[in-house]
């Protein structure tokens, strides 16, 4: 019996070499590395919007149906501090406070270490936190990535983009390592990323009004950048506004 657990555990070693020596293919998806969280670690809130719940005995019940005095609706970019997590059918929530609230339930999943805004146009992008894992997939100035982790002067992000390569062809960027040189995470520039991206996909759905509202919420971001304005003002010239009754053209 001895003997045969050692067999094994040999087998096991032997098969994990050979699988860490395999060249990276386009097909191998990037290593995640999702950091353990630490007491009073910062995180943001990643989603447009998101609910919290003020009691812990209430996590998990949908908010629709809860009075809304055991609930915070939280919008994107809200600053947030851990203090404590708990477990609700295998989801993971924490308790954090924010400015204006003591202390909140929130879903692990709605939250992001930082943001990613890429600043220059066919930015690389990689499988691994080193030079040697580059993809064929490049990101855009203005595309928008979640953190999670930072290793040896790369950041470990996923990206909610469809990226159209020379042939038109739309990939879904996900889960990518990108230099920590090709991005710029300030808030703001987040936010204005985030509504042109709204912006876009119902520019692409042909719903020009709700294309032209988050244009307006974009452009009232003052601290903004020439990357991100260029984008708003070449997705506002493909909206047609009629001049004689100021609406919009669909």
């Amino acid at each position: 019996m001895k003997n045969a657990t050692i067999t094994m555990f040999l087998v096991l070693l032997f098969l994990s070499f050979s699988c860490s020596n395999k060249k990276i293919s386009e097909e191998q998806k990037p290593t995640i590395v999702k950091s353990k969280i630490v007491d009073k670690e910062v995180f943001y809130i990643k989603n447009y919007t998101e609910h919290g719940y003020i009691l812990k005995s209430d996590i998990g019940k949908e908010i629709n149906r809860l009075d809304k005095s055991k609930y915070f609706k939280l919008n994107f970019g809200t600053k947030v501090s851990v203090i404590d997590i708990t477990f609700n059918d295998e989801k993971e929530y924490v308790l954090a406070e924010c400015e204006g609230i003591e202390k909140i339930w929130i879903n692990r999943d709605s939250l992001s270490r930082g943001f990613v805004v890429i600043n220059t146009n066919d930015s690389k992008t990689n499988f691994l936190p080193n030079s040697n894992s580059e993809t064929s997939l490049k990101l855009q100035a203005g595309d928008l990535g979640y953190i999670f982790s930072n290793y040896n002067g790369y950041t470990n992000a996923d990206f909610k983009f469809y990226v159209t390569d020379e042939n038109n062809k739309k990939s879904y960027a996900g889960n990518r390592w990108v230099s920590n040189t090709s991005y710029i995470s300030n808030i703001d520039a987040a936010k204005q990323a985030l509504y042109l991206y709204y912006a876009q996909i119902n520019y692409e759905r042909n719903n020009f009004k709700e294309t032209n509202n988050f244009l307006d919420i974009a452009e009232k971001i003052t601290n903004s950048y020439p990357f991100l304005n260029e984008k708003l003002h070449n997705l506002r010239a493909k909206i047609t506004i009629s001049p004689s009754t100021g609406d919009i053209i669909e």
